[in-house]
């Protein structure tokens, strides 16, 4: 996608019953943050530096947690309307649906 303006929408999230102590961490945090907002495609590489800068900060408050990859996923289509990335943070990750249109009003018509 080539339009910075375009607007996705968290629409969901998947963290597995195997994630690690850093894919919760990172989940928790983002899950509060950003689920069921939407954002703007300009935006989401900054998702993925405002969770590599908090792992980061995890990380220095405890050795022991691991780090783990943190990326945005290729859009995948289903229909002209029905468009959808995932941002991964390990093996857990956010769905991203992307808003066909967003409406100012809607007129009311009698039948």
């Amino acid at each position: 996608m080539s339009d910075r303006y375009q607007r996705w929408f968290v629409v969901d999230y998947y963290n597995s019953a195997s994630s690690t102590k850093m894919e919760d961490l990172l989940m928790n945090w983002a899950r509060d943050k950003w689920l069921s907002c939407s954002v703007y495609e300009s935006s989401l590489e900054d998702m993925v530096k405002a969770l590599k800068v908090k792992q980061g900060r995890f990380l220095e408050q405890n050795k022991r947690l691991k780090p783990v990859a943190v990326t945005l996923g290729r859009f995948q289509q289903y229909s002209p309307d029905d468009i959808i990335r995932h941002l991964y943070i390990g093996n857990c990750h956010f769905t991203l649906r992307k808003i066909r249109q967003e409406l100012e009003y809607v007129e009311f018509v009698s039948v």
